[in-house]
């Protein structure tokens, strides 16, 4: 389907080399999760892969996000840096030529997830978040053990990770995150 090394070598010209490296991880990770829940692991790697493209771009989110006529909220305003998933799936696309909607909205949602998430989307959520959460504290471990019970339950015990973090800093909720994690709770308690 896509020639994985290809667009490697193609989106290491946008990021820095840090960066890189944590997609890269990113990558391996969301393709074992997809693996794992039955997910397209093409899909999974490759949106892995891109999901950062527009972080670097931290100065032009906002006019960008314009640009493409993403509609802006205030916490995003506030925290601009929450438009680079929004501005990431338009970018994959004009730099990288990748159009397929699944891998956009993947990489769309990666940083504040939404309700009625795709499994993809869930898996590049997870994916990138497991990357950069240190298990000094035990949250990763958290997080992989809930893996053990479906991918819902991982997102849920990673997003009750994230919010007491963004309270204590003093950061607004973004509405689309509580929006998942009340979705999940909700529809845990239907069945």
């Amino acid at each position: 389907m896509w020639d994985l090394e290809a667009l490697k070598s193609e989106y290491k010209k946008h990021v820095p080399e840090v960066l890189f490296e944590h997609n890269l991880r990113v990558t391996k990770l969301a393709g074992e999760l997809a693996e794992k829940f039955g997910a397209d692991r093409d899909r999974a790697e490759v949106a892995g892969l891109v999901h950062d493209i527009a972080f670097p771009r931290d100065e032009e989110l906002v006019p960008l996000a314009e640009q493409y006529g993403v509609r802006i909220t205030p916490v995003e305003r506030n925290a601009p840096i929450l438009l680079h998933g929004p501005v990431g799936a338009h970018l994959i696309t004009k730099f990288l030529g990748l159009s397929d909607e699944d891998i956009c909205e993947a990489v769309r949602w990666h940083t504040t997830g939404r309700e009625n998430a795709s499994e993809l989307e869930k898996i590049v959520f997870l994916a990138d978040k497991m990357d950069v959460t240190s298990d000094d504290d035990g949250h990763l471990s958290e997080i992989k053990e809930a893996l053990e019970e479906s991918l819902d339950k991982a997102v849920l015990v990673c997003v009750n990770q994230i919010i007491p973090y963004q309270l204590q800093q003093g950061f607004a909720l973004h509405p689309d995150l509580v929006a998942m994690r009340n979705e999940i709770i909700l529809k845990s308690k239907v069945k």
